[in-house]
C-alpha cells in the first residue's frame, strides 16, 4: 500500500482526507510544515498532500520549495488540497497538482493515483 504524508491542520480537511483515502493508501498525518518535513524524510512517501495554510514558519508553498530543492525528496509529488483559491500561485511556483475541495471520494482517489503515476513517469523519463 502506497504511503501518503497528509499535512492538514484544519480538522475538516483532515477528516475528509482520512475518510476519502484511508482504504486505498497508508496515511501519515502532520499538522505543520515542520512536522510534515520530518515525516517525509523518515517515511519517503509516494506523495505529499498539503494544505496551503499551515501553522509555523513553513507553509504549504515553502514546504513544496524545500522538498523540490532537496535531492532526496525532489521527485515526490506534492498535491495541494485547499478550499482556498490559489491554483494560479501553485502553477507559477512549478507545482503540477492541485485539488479543490470538496470532491467526490471515488474521483478524489482516482485523481491522487493518477498524479502519483504521472510523477513516476516523469521521473523515469528524466532519470
Amino acid at each position: 500500500m502506497e504511503k501518503l504524508v497528509v499535512v492538514a491542520p484544519d480538522q475538516y480537511i483532515a477528516v475528509f482526507l482520512r475518510k476519502t483515502l484511508e482504504d486505498k493508501f497508508k496515511l501519515i498525518f502532520a499538522t505543520s510544515g515542520e512536522e510534515a518535513y520530518n515525516c517525509i524524510l523518515h517515511e519517503m512517501p509516494s506523495a505529499v498532500i498539503t494544505d496551503v495554510v499551515l501553522p509555523g514558519e513553513i507553509d504549504g508553498f515553502k514546504l513544496f520549495q524545500i522538498l523540490k530543492n532537496n535531492e532526496e525528496t525532489s521527485s515526490i509529488p506534492v498535491i495541494f488540497v485547499t478550499p482556498y483559491m490559489v491554483k494560479e500561485k501553485v502553477f507559477l511556483m512549478g507545482g503540477k497538482h492541485f485539488i479543490s475541495l470538496p470532491n467526490l471520494k471515488s474521483e478524489f482517489q482516482a485523481h491522487i493515483r493518477e498524479m502519483i503515476e504521472k510523477s513516476l513517469e516523469e521521473v523515469l523519463k528524466s532519470g
